[in-house]
């Protein structure tokens, strides 16, 4: 192996490392295991802060936790990072609606209606 090609191939393995942190962080999502997936969630978001599919992930655990909080600044994180992913604003809309935010809830389809109409009128139906 050449030496200018080592750098590349070590952050090719720790992107893999990651990516396997983040599907345990989503097994653990999927059975419950909050506590556990938001420790992983988090840990990454330290090393990848620009990932928005992580920052989604954490607010689903956060809210799946009860924590509506830290559940709508993970959203609206995921939203800064990667300008309007509409999968993460039907998921910010959801959890105003969840938490009897109406008046959130109806920016938060506002904004999708604007980037994704098909999207916000199945949403609001």
């Amino acid at each position: 192996m050449e030496k200018e090609n080592a750098p590349e191939l070590l952050q090719q393995d720790y992107f893999a490392f990651d990516l396997r942190k983040f599907r345990q962080a989503l097994i653990h999502i999927d059975h419950g295991l909050t506590t556990q997936a938001i420790e992983i969630l988090e840990e990454l978001i330290r090393h990848h802060p620009d990932r928005s599919g992580v920052w989604h992930a954490l607010g689903n655990a956060y809210g799946i936790a009860g924590d509506h909080d830290r559940s709508f600044v993970a959203y609206k994180t995921s939203i800064q990072v990667q300008s309007c992913p509409s999968d993460t604003l039907i998921s910010l809309a959801q959890a105003f609606l969840q938490s009897g935010d109406q008046y959130n809830t109806a920016r938060a389809l506002k904004h999708l209606h604007q980037v994704r109409p098909d999207l916000a009128e199945q949403f609001e139906s």
